[in-house]
């Protein structure tokens, strides 16, 4: 047998190791759900990270499958690098939310040099992601000033609420100031209607706010309540009367902040890390349902690293799909998981009903060294 040599140990290994990464897919697509086909879509991720030296790096990932590419078949076994698109200092304070390539910073402190007295700021920022050099600049600021306020948008209009709690100066707390909208075509703020007083939390001013796009409302729930919620009703510029959100014995929030929570349609969606499902519940209708996500194992990461996780981001990308997104405590990887939601299988059992979810495919990205996820928004 002249002219044969056989492979070395490590290639056998690395072999071996390339095989046992494609049979996990396959049972990802084939052992746990049927085959689905997405719809296109174009859809980026952008991520904040903190450094140990406390400062901040801007990251953004395209996830669109606008080519000819399958979610089911793409090779999501690498990790991939990532290199950021801006560096600032530390800004946690601010909140992070996108509209379209745009990525704004609302809020925060002012941390004047050598100065221990941090004062909250009304500053906005906005970079264009899009833009072949991307930079951080001014707009309008908001009339109010606050720090770490929900932000949620609607028909392209940033919704901001709270945040301004009673280290702001007094002008700054009042509950008719608590909420405001910013439009970026016409560049202005202006103030929402005083919201009923049961929504208005003490302290920090916590809400949980999700976008209803399709009945033009905004739903806010107070942090501490778990069956209770205020509609504001866009088109009419008003508070309608507390909608009583009928969930059984399952709590529906779980923390205080909508990071875990996606809304499509009418139907809001969440991932529970403590049981390891996802739930939706259809607003109209007020039925539940839930169902175990399946395929995660599979992927390659044990399901106790992500009941561990402070914060899980949960978005929706387009149709039954949709993108979870977490990493490990100190680690400088975040993981990315597609996957598929379909209430069609359900049957009913008492007031709760069964969904079917599985992973179509996953990703891992490196953020740097010493580079932890602060928070992630979809664009």
């Amino acid at each position: 047998m002249l002219g044969l040599s056989l492979p070395s140990r490590g290639a056998r290994r690395r072999r071996r190791r390339r095989l046992r990464r494609l049979l996990r897919q396959r049972q990802i697509s084939t052992l746990w759900a049927p085959t689905y086909q997405p719809e296109r879509y174009e859809k980026c991720l952008c991520f904040r990270a903190s450094t140990h030296k406390r400062n901040t790096k801007w990251f953004v990932v395209n996830i669109s499958n606008r080519d000819d590419d399958n979610d089911n078949d793409n090779d999501w076994t690498k990790k991939l690098r990532l290199s950021p698109i801006s560096r600032t200092k530390c800004d946690s304070d601010s909140s992070l939310v996108c509209v379209d390539s745009t990525i704004y910073r609302l809020g925060g402190f002012y941390r004047a040099p050598k100065c221990y007295n941090n004062r909250p700021t009304k500053d906005v920022l906005c970079l264009d992601a899009s833009s072949p050099s991307p930079r951080w600049k001014s707009i309008v600021s908001m009339n109010v000033r606050r720090t770490c306020p929900t932000t949620v948008v609607v028909n392209g209009k940033l919704y901001v609420m709270g945040g301004n709690s009673i280290r702001n100066p007094a002008e700054d707390t009042e509950t008719d100031r608590w909420a405001e909208v910013f439009d970026p075509h016409t560049k202005k703020w202006s103030f929402l209607p005083k919201p009923p007083d049961d929504l208005l939390p003490s302290g920090e001013n916590l809400v949980m706010c999700l976008g209803l796009e399709d009945l033009h409302k905004i739903m806010v729930t107070p942090y501490n309540s778990s069956k209770q919620a205020y509609l504001y009703d866009i088109s009419q510029n008003i508070w309608t009367s507390k909608h009583h959100v009928d969930l059984c014995d399952h709590r529906f929030v779980s923390r205080v902040d909508n990071k875990d929570t996606a809304v499509f349609g009418n139907t809001l969606y969440w991932y529970d890390k403590n049981y390891r499902s996802v739930n939706a519940y259809e607003w109209e209708t007020g039925n539940l349902l839930s169902g175990k996500l399946k395929g995660l194992g599979t992927a390659g990461w044990k399901m106790e690293d992500i009941r561990v996780q402070k914060d899980i981001y949960l978005f929706h990308l387009s149709g039954k799909l949709f993108c979870l997104v977490w990493n490990e405590e100190l680690s400088s990887t975040v993981h990315c998981s597609k996957f598929v939601v379909d209430t069609s299988c359900y049957s009913h059992d008492n007031c709760n009903g069964s969904l079917c979810a599985w992973v179509l495919s996953s990703q891992d990205y490196y953020l740097g060294h010493n580079t932890t996820l602060y928070d992630a928004a979809l664009m």
